[in-house]
């Protein structure tokens, strides 16, 4: 297998080109419109989906909403957990916490992470 080398850091490494094809892939991908759209739709459609189940839960208890919130709060979760992981995966840990996108990252994790706490 073909290797690259590359300075990261100051520090020569070396890597195979089919690890650094897949990662290019994913980053692409990870910044697509269509990738980042999605996202934010599922944000939106989130945010919809919790007001809408407050109202309920005012309404007729917390106990009494129907169950399929839950399914698809869970399922929502899921896939925020799932972005998360594709972006880390995409630019590596060292970019993810401390590049340009570093504070939108954290913010991100922290979010999902309590989702996830909260689920």
């Amino acid at each position: 297998a073909a290797r690259v080398t590359f300075m990261k850091n100051g520090v020569e490494r070396k890597i195979s080109a089919s690890s650094l094809a897949w990662q290019i892939k994913l980053g692409d991908f990870v910044r697509s419109s269509f990738f980042t759209n999605f996202v934010m739709l599922l944000i939106v459609g989130n945010a919809v989906l919790l007001g809408v189940e407050i109202d309920i839960s005012s309404r007729v208890g917390q106990y009494e909403v129907p169950l399929w919130f839950g399914i698809v709060n869970t399922i929502l979760v899921f896939i925020f957990v799932t972005e998360t992981i594709l972006k880390l995966l995409a630019v590596g840990c060292n970019e993810f916490w401390k590049g340009e996108e570093c504070l939108w990252n954290g913010f991100d994790f922290v979010i999902v992470s309590l989702s996830v706490a909260e689920t």
